[in-house]
């Protein structure tokens, strides 16, 4: 994403880079602090009347400490961005050009990958059947790119049950009425909290059958009348992400090139049998352990190329 974005390259898979550091802390207090019910004044709205030093006042602190959190991270990458005008990756990314088009200056998913890799590791035959797909497409010569997401419809499939079966934020992003409401005869007054339970939506049985299995062919006409997770998952109305088609291709674009060049299947242990992951949920996936290896000599020498490229 930074790359995308920036046209920063991060080389280490921890958190050691300093941007990548930043935009982490940015995010994870973000939406520590933004979870429904978090803060008394919730459900004490008196509260938003007291004076941020006084008794009561602790989350307006923390608001202004995470604000603060959120602004370092936007300026530091701002100006990453636009020390990279001129680089030969500049024109790739898109603030530094935005930045050397302007006259003025001014004004994404790893966990996804995690829930891919889950899925990818502990389906042999899901993975077997989308490289499949990818070789005919490709030909074994090329990475896929995201010009070819059309001719692979069940790699698309497979994306849309990964959003499906962990959703990015289970409940969404509250949000407050602006004025009274009723909705199936519940009356809802001025300043009420809405929470969407994004998890349940995707995993009602009505609406998906056997919610628990990761099936990608409920979207390839299993079953009739399957809505597009996409359409729930970003939100809705005039406070859906913006950023969800940028955050949809690039999520893409990183399974069609793990699945087209790698080979994914269950750890095996010191005695040879396979370790089978526990699939259990926190918040996001446990970490689990997977065989990670690179198809072909073929294969290998793609990535090394694309590297070689970015480099």
């Amino acid at each position: 994403m930074l790359q995308y974005v920036s046209g920063h390259t991060v080389t280490s898979a921890d958190d050691s880079d300093e941007y990548l550091d930043i935009i982490n802390k940015a995010l994870e207090e973000t939406v520590r602090s933004a979870a429904p019910g978090t803060v008394p004044v919730y459900f004490l709205p008196f509260l938003n009347y007291i004076p941020a030093w006084a008794p009561g006042g602790k989350y307006k602190r923390n608001a202004a400490w995470v604000k603060s959190i959120v602004k370092e991270a936007a300026q530091r990458t701002y100006d990453l961005a636009e020390s990279k005008i001129g680089e030969d990756k500049e024109e790739h990314a898109v603030i530094p050009a935005l930045i050397k088009s302007s006259t003025a200056k001014g004004t994404l998913d790893l966990e996804r990958h995690e829930i891919m890799m889950f899925g990818l590791a502990m389906y042999a035959d899901v993975y077997a059947k989308a490289q499949e797909e990818i070789d005919r497409v490709t030909c074994n010569a090329r990475l896929p790119t995201i010009d070819d997401r059309h001719a692979l419809p069940y790699l698309e499939c497979i994306l849309k049950e990964t959003y499906r079966v962990s959703s990015p934020a289970p409940l969404g992003v509250a949000h407050e009425t602006s004025e009274d409401d009723e909705y199936r005869g519940y009356w809802i007054p001025k300043r009420t909290t809405v929470i969407t339970n994004i998890w349940l939506m995707l995993h009602d049985a009505e609406a998906y059958p056997d919610p628990e299995v990761f099936c990608p062919d409920r979207f390839n006409g299993l079953y009739a009348n399957q809505e597009d997770p996409r359409n729930i998952i970003f939100g809705f109305g005039r406070r859906i992400c913006p950023g969800r088609r940028f955050a949809d291709s690039g999520i893409w674009q990183a399974m069609a090139n793990i699945t087209a060049t790698f080979d994914i299947c269950k750890a095996r242990d010191a005695m040879g049998n396979e370790i089978t992951p526990p699939g259990t949920f926190t918040s996001g996936l446990v970490r689990f352990q997977c065989s990670i290896t690179p198809r072909s000599k073929q294969a290998a020498e793609l990535i090394l190329n694309k590297l070689s490229e970015q480099a």
